[in-house]
């Protein structure tokens, strides 16, 4: 039979005395005789088979009475995945015995019976799962890989569903209700409260999202500000800047589904998301043959009532810095906030290609000679769509310094002067955008 080990005397020689049951397992006692020191007793689980079963930890020291024994002293929990451990504290000092909790409780381990899916092993008695903060009823590993998913493109509603799967609280965490004859009842249906669940991911988003993006964004923050004091030597040296800090915007609204007063489903109010991308340039390298093109890395993504000027200032204060270029379409509220927020000496805006090239294809989509019947509806005619094909990154059509001063006078000027909604010289509305479906343009024809 397999023997015990003091923890506070590992060399010395240990008895077992005798065996009993308690409220967290069968225990047996044992005699421990130190070479130097008192005699003293101590007891530890057993498992079935009469062998100490392994703890790989002590228990964890009462913060009141460090000095103190520690025991398990049952569970406590019931909405969360897993009861959690309670532990007994009794004070050499012969104060009162307390209860108390680690500042991350853990949840309850059957000994022998569980292991750790990260190191293959089997969990010892104190080595549950951690709570992820107090008063929070879910684990670190589920929290820390549900934040990893959403880091990665999934959903809300996905990961919450994958926590209250893999969890197993997915019946525990419906609110249930009296009703008017004292029946516990469920407080809404099924699917009601799975389409609820989204909640779960994004509250843990918007708790621990900065606690782990804090770190993260101080390096980011303080590397640009270095790079900006290097690109500010060399301007002022009136050297050309040789990487110099290139941001990219853009807007995308945002729209759900609400019920009006007659209960009819319509689209709601929704809001806008601003996006803002940074350009990371290659290391410089000693080899003349290396070649590698930058990278687009996103920086900020913020939620806005409106995607206005003030909105668009909002996120410029939280990046920090001033960049050389910025790289946007010709937006009206992006123009007008570049222009209030930066110098334009020192920052350029550059109107976007893409965006360029979408808005020639868009309206030239609302001329009748330009476009051809397609399987999804009007599309250009194979010159035209060709030719805007060639409007590209690597097409060349800005190479040269005249073409590109000449595309950024335009928008500079564009920006500075738009036109007002309702002024005479205002272009009339396309047919193909109106809500009919287009009807608008067959009954002008």
């Amino acid at each position: 039979m397999a023997g015990a080990r003091c923890v506070k005397h590992p060399d010395a020689h240990v008895v077992a005395q005798r065996t009993y049951d308690t409220g967290s397992g069968r225990r047996r006692q044992y005699r421990c005789t130190p070479a130097v020191g008192e005699q003293h007793w101590f007891s530890v689980i057993i498992t079935d088979g009469s062998a100490p079963a392994a703890s790989w930890a002590p228990p964890p020291v009462c913060a009141v009475h460090p000095a103190s024994r520690v025991i398990r002293f049952g569970t406590y929990g019931k909405t969360t995945g897993k009861p959690r451990q309670r532990y007994r504290c009794f004070p050499e000092d012969g104060s009162t015995v307390h209860t108390f909790t680690p500042p991350l409780p853990r949840e309850h381990v059957h000994e022998g019976h569980e292991q750790c899916d990260h190191c293959d092993e089997l969990r010892g008695v104190h080595h549950g799962e951690t709570s992820v903060a107090r008063t929070h009823s879910w684990n670190t590993r589920t929290v820390a890989r549900a934040l990893e998913m959403l880091a990665a493109g999934e959903s809300y509603a996905a990961t919450s569903k994958w926590a209250l799967r893999v969890s197993g609280t997915a019946d525990r965490r419906v609110r249930k209700v009296i009703n008017e004859d004292g029946e516990l009842v469920l407080a809404a249906d099924a699917a009601s409260e799975a389409r609820r669940s989204w909640h779960i991911a994004a509250d843990w988003c918007e708790a621990f999202g900065p606690v782990v993006y804090a770190e993260v964004d101080a390096r980011l923050r303080a590397q640009a500000l270095e790079e900006r004091a290097r690109l500010d030597a060399l301007r002022d040296a009136g050297q050309p800047l040789d990487r110099p800090q290139v941001v990219l915007l853009d807007e995308v609204p945002v729209y759900g589904r609400t019920l009006e007063r007659r209960k009819r489903s319509r689209r709601d109010d929704g809001f806008w998301l601003l996006v803002l991308a940074e350009m990371r340039w290659p290391a410089p390298s000693d080899d003349p043959f290396a070649l590698s093109a930058p990278r687009i890395a996103l920086r900020l993504v913020r939620a806005m009532p409106k995607a206005n000027t003030p909105a668009w200032r909002l996120v410029f204060d939280e990046l920090g810095y001033d960049p050389d270029f910025i790289v946007a379409d010709a937006a009206t509220s992006i123009a007008s906030a570049i222009r209030e927020h930066y110098d334009p000496s020192r920052t350029r805006f550059i109107p976007s290609l893409w965006h360029l090239t979408r808005a020639v294809e868009a309206d030239l989509l609302c001329i009748r000679k330009a476009t051809a019947p397609g399987a999804d509806g009007p599309t250009l005619i194979t010159p035209l769509a060709e030719h805007l094909h060639r409007l590209g990154r690597w097409s060349g059509v800005l190479n040269d310094a005249a073409s590109l001063v000449g595309l950024v006078g335009r928008a500079d000027r564009a920006a500075a002067h738009p036109p007002a909604p309702g002024r005479e010289g205002a272009r009339p509305p396309c047919p193909l955008r109106a809500d009919d479906g287009g009807r608008a343009r067959r009954r002008s024809a």
